[in-house]
């Protein structure tokens, strides 16, 4: 037997960068340590990293909620003095209804129907 074959075989990446490409062995062994240390890191904090996870993707996945809402109260906000000058007088009183015709108007309604 050879001794060769009693060796276990090198992963393919440390194959390609630190014996064909010929990158310094002193990266190698900072690598490796680096990456024992955030295997160590990873294990102890766990459930943090879960929660900071699943925080962050929630946040994620509500920003355009978020900003779509925020979105439609600037239109409503800009086009309720505009709606408030068109609509008959009565309905000038009611603020739910020239709040009405502004969202309607914010969602593409025609503003020339109005009265």
């Amino acid at each position: 037997m050879r001794s060769d074959q009693n060796k276990p075989n090198l992963p393919w990446w440390v194959e390609l960068l630190f014996v064909q490409i010929g990158l310094p062995d002193s990266w190698l062994r900072t690598f490796l340590k680096s990456k024992k240390k955030s295997k160590v890191f990873v294990e102890e904090n766990k459930k943090i990293i879960i929660v900071s996870l699943l925080t962050i993707g929630g946040l994620i996945y509500t920003n355009p909620i978020f900003k779509s809402s925020r979105i439609q109260n600037i239109c409503i906000d800009a086009s309720l003095d505009y709606v408030k000058d068109k609509i008959p007088y009565e309905e000038r009183l009611n603020k739910k209804a020239s709040l009405a015709w502004a969202i309607r108007f914010c969602n593409g309604g025609d503003i020339d129907s109005i009265n």
